[in-house]
């Protein structure tokens, strides 16, 4: 009498041999298993013409063991049954040590566990997502209720230290780069204003003398012939490596067929800006356009028109 080995002798034709494996792993302790392998072996040797290339019993060890020892058994039923080998009829004694449901119900079963433990991991992630929700807005309200008070606070000059509030300039214009080196984001721009006394603009006055050669003025002073002016245009180069050097600049433009007047690296007044270099670069104006060829940059490089302060803003970014 063997009930494992009853149960495997009346499924083993009838289902999958993975399921039959499930099955009994998950009904049959581990000493029960053992027990039943074993007994198909003794029985093996109890044969006078023994098959070639038996299976020999190994004692299994280990975490895994149960499932081993099912395999065993398996392993040496379906080879016996391969060699035509007849087996003695196993009977159980005792039916509540044989599983009530067959090996083709398992997967069944298998899938139920499966989704009340999914549904089991979702209500956890559920019940996560709802405390990390809640951290967030009192989070987002300590921070509204932070920044409110450093709105409602006066405004800090220093010669030395960067303002704690607003920009210098007004809301319709945009922040320079001959202005702004000054900043600690460097995930953002490169650049935020420092706030400086403001004091009340003039409009500059700006002429283009028209005066002839026959004139008093011209006899002693000449201007140069716009004919003979050359016009230039000045652009931002950011984002490099901390090793690149102006004269590396100078010559990669060149060799990129751009004309270059000028390149000034860029002072660095951040610990975190020795991280890069930044470069004011003036080409001629007939290369302003072919500068910004994305292609000819390196990956990351920041290239941007350079925009003059306030004083100099209708000048643009070029000059005659």
């Amino acid at each position: 009498m063997c009930e494992i080995l009853c149960y495997v002798q009346n499924n083993f034709s009838k289902f999958p041999r993975a399921n039959l494996l499930t099955s009994l792993v998950g009904f049959y302790r581990d000493e029960e298993l053992f027990a039943a392998k074993k007994l198909l072996f003794s029985f093996v040797e109890s044969l006078k013409e023994k098959p070639n290339n038996v299976p020999r019993l190994v004692k299994r060890q280990g975490d895994n063991r149960r499932k081993m020892d099912c395999e065993d058994l398996l392993s040496l039923y379906s080879f016996l049954d391969e060699n035509s080998v007849d087996l003695p009829m196993y009977v159980s004694a005792n039916l509540s040590r044989v599983p009530s449901i067959s090996p083709g119900e398992v997967d069944v079963f298998a899938l139920a566990s499966t989704v009340a433990g999914l549904t089991e991991q979702v209500s956890v992630l559920l019940k996560r997502l709802e405390a990390t929700e809640a951290r967030l807005a009192a989070c987002s309200l300590k921070s509204d209720s932070t920044e409110r008070s450093q709105l409602s606070a006066p405004l800090v000059n220093s010669s030395n230290a960067v303002s704690a509030t607003v920009d210098v300039l007004p809301r319709s214009e945009e922040p320079t780069f001959a202005d702004l080196f000054q900043t600690k984001d460097e995930n953002g721009q490169w650049f935020v204003a420092t706030n400086k006394n403001k004091k009340s603009r003039m409009v500059s006055r700006k002429i283009t003398g028209k005066g002839d050669a026959g004139s008093n003025c011209s006899k002693s002073i000449k201007a140069v012939p716009l004919s003979e002016r050359k016009k230039t245009w000045h652009v931002f180069v950011g984002r490099l490596d901390p090793s690149t050097t102006e004269e590396d600049v100078s010559e990669f433009l060149t060799e990129s067929g751009i004309s270059v007047m000028k390149c000034d690296m860029l002072k660095k007044t951040e610990e975190w800006q020795q991280k890069y270099a930044a470069f004011r670069v003036v080409t001629d104006y007939d290369c302003k356009d072919k500068i910004f060829d994305d292609v000819l940059w390196p990956s990351g490089a920041d290239i941007r028109d350079w925009v003059f302060s306030s004083r100099h803003r209708q000048h643009g970014a070029h000059s005659d």
